[in-house]
């Protein structure tokens, strides 16, 4: 495993793979460089890079089409054979419209699972979406300005959550508890 130093580091060393990866990808190395870019340094060093790549490739995968209002959820206890990539922990992603309390709500139904957080990593990220309300590009200032109306790019975030090791029967628990607690805090 290379050590890197600070998340600068990682941040360009996870670019490159997407360049090399998925050079089609019109999306992927923005999004590899704004999903990690608020990573403690500490957290970089402990990250397998493979890994890290792999986690937020699939938490794209997941937000890549995702129409207003919905709730996006997943646990994951990644295995090579299965996933491609491997934790020693579940992962729990999300992504639904950035909102106050998320985090702390989503911690509560943690909580009541007894599942303890080992990483966060909480981007806010702006997309502009096609009709098939699938990711296109990342929104800039005058693509926000230029939707006064409210049907222009909104604020979604991005959570991804590392937590202890769930059992298969209580990933789908999770999955649905988080999803139903989301959707009452945007009700």
């Amino acid at each position: 495993m290379t050590v890197r130093t600070d998340v600068a580091e990682t941040l360009d060393e996870l670019a490159a793979m997407a360049t090399s990866r998925r050079p089609d990808d019109d999306v992927l190395r923005e999004f590899l460089l704004r999903y990690y870019r608020e990573l403690p340094d500490e957290d970089a060093d402990d990250r397998r890079l493979d890994d890290a790549y792999a986690a937020a490739v699939t938490h794209l995968t997941l937000g890549r089409v995702r129409a207003p209002g919905d709730v996006l959820v997943r646990v994951l206890s990644p295995r090579s054979d299965r996933d491609g990539w491997r934790s020693e922990r579940s992962v729990l992603m999300f992504v639904t419209e950035d909102i106050p309390f998320l985090v702390d709500t989503v911690r509560m139904v943690l909580d009541r699972h007894g599942l303890g957080i080992h990483l966060l990593v909480y981007p806010t990220l702006t997309f502009v979406r096609d009709d098939d309300h699938r990711i296109v590009r990342f929104a800039e200032d005058e693509d926000v300005s230029d939707a006064g109306d409210g049907d222009g790019p909104t604020d979604e975030a991005w959570v991804l959550i590392e937590l202890d090791r769930c059992a298969p029967d209580l990933e789908a628990q999770l999955e649905a508890d988080v999803s139903t607690a989301i959707d009452d805090v945007l009700r």
